[in-house]
């Protein structure tokens, strides 16, 4: 296991493009899980002025993207009082689409094969908390086991719904189950609906937890599907603290590079996050719609 940490203020050119000034600080992290024969590379944020616990929320990017690309939602989320933990999981980097182009997300089995791979990863790093504060001096004592969140996008969404008791199946196989009771809120950006990485009509019919879906009115799938394949996951959910965040004109890619959506993309996953990780119920009226973004809720 190794670490570095540096400055994460933007570059100028990045504040033109996102007048979003953010100061907060990074730790490169790698864990290696012997039992997988697995090394499972980490970006750190985390406040500046670090001087308590504080809650952890784990986003895992999707597909052939790079922690670097989530960047604002890192900087942001530690800005307001968080540790944010970006893993890069096996096919969610650059070589992914080189080697594999988009097999790996619209073939079934390989979808299926890396969620289960995902999810491991994630159950690892939470298991591992005590190893990275031993790494991390400045995250010693600093990390609150009993509040755990997940969030991702586009794959990394199903990441997040399986985390939190959704259900799927490999080609011709039978609902698996992929729960980790240690979460207690997901966010989910870019959702899959049925019929990708063995999502079904029955498998978001069991989360109880609080969830927070989120996609783009320009934010079709891979094979094709309208952008209302992506609110599925938010419709089978039974009612009790689920959100759907319709952001106005962003794609798929919006929320990882889409920088005019930004600011309305941070204040609601902010806004859940403070609600169901601190507890703060003043925090829940901030959870409606706000310049590009539209909030349901059941």
């Amino acid at each position: 296991m190794s670490w570095k940490k540096r400055s994460t203020l933007p570059p100028f050119i990045l504040l033109l493009a996102c007048p979003l000034l953010f100061a907060s600080s990074t730790t490169d992290l790698t864990l290696h899980d012997t039992a997988r024969a697995r090394d499972i590379p980490l970006k750190i944020y985390y406040p500046n002025d670090i001087s308590h616990a504080y809650p952890l929320i784990i986003f895992s990017h999707g597909f052939g993207g790079t922690g670097e690309g989530y960047r604002y939602l890192g900087e942001g989320w530690a800005d307001a009082g968080y540790i944010v933990v970006l893993p890069t999981h096996h096919g969610s980097d650059r070589d992914a689409l080189r080697i594999e182009r988009m097999s790996g997300a619209k073939e079934i089995g390989k979808a299926f094969a890396a969620q289960q791979q995902r999810t491991a990863d994630v159950g690892f790093i939470i298991s591992s908390l005590q190893d990275i504060e031993r790494q991390v001096p400045e995250l010693r004592d600093k990390i609150d086991g009993l509040r755990i969140a997940l969030g991702g996008h586009s794959m990394g969404a199903g990441t997040a719904l399986l985390v939190a008791g959704a259900t799927a199946a490999p080609p011709n196989g039978t609902m698996q189950g992929f729960l980790n009771e240690r979460v207690k809120a997901v966010l989910a950006m870019s959702p899959q609906g049925v019929g990708e990485e063995g999502f079904e009509n029955p498998s978001w019919d069991h989360i109880e937890i609080p969830v927070m879906t989120m996609s783009g009115t320009q934010d079709g799938g891979v094979n094709g599907e309208p952008p209302s394949w992506r609110l599925q996951p938010y419709e089978h959910m039974h009612p009790g603290n689920k959100y759907q965040v319709t952001v106005n004109g962003a794609g798929h890619l919006s929320f990882a590079v889409g920088f005019r959506f930004h600011r309305c993309i941070l204040r609601e996953t902010t806004a859940f996050w403070d609600t169901y990780l601190k507890g703060d119920s003043e925090a829940k009226r901030h959870i409606r719609s706000f310049d590009a973004c539209d909030v349901d809720s059941k």
